[in-house]
């Protein structure tokens, strides 16, 4: 079942990405993530305050991790996904952003 998943602004994303990390630390995993859309304007250009959902590039095995967060925030799983990796270019950015 999903919940319906409030606007995340750049607290709630930063709350939701140290989250992960730990989680991720915790099982000794890696990951990255590419964000764009919606996310991307509100923490690495300051273009908007919220988001409803983080559009993502995944990197690394995170599904579990990104679960986790997920039910600790009582968001929905989708928080965090890559249904819009679709409408990207297929070559790499060389130097992202780094935003956490």
């Amino acid at each position: 079942m999903s919940c319906p998943l409030r606007y995340l602004d750049r607290a709630a994303i930063r709350e939701g990405f140290g989250m992960l990390a730990a989680e991720l630390a915790a099982h000794h995993l890696i990951g990255s993530v590419y964000l764009f859309g919606g996310g991307a304007m509100v923490m690495a250009f300051d273009d908007r305050e919220a988001t409803r959902d983080l559009d993502a590039r995944l990197m690394g095995d995170m599904q579990g991790a990104i679960a986790a967060v997920a039910g600790r925030m009582a968001w929905p799983r989708s928080w965090l996904d890559e249904q819009s990796t679709v409408h990207l270019l297929r070559s790499e950015e060389r130097h992202p952003t780094a935003i956490f």
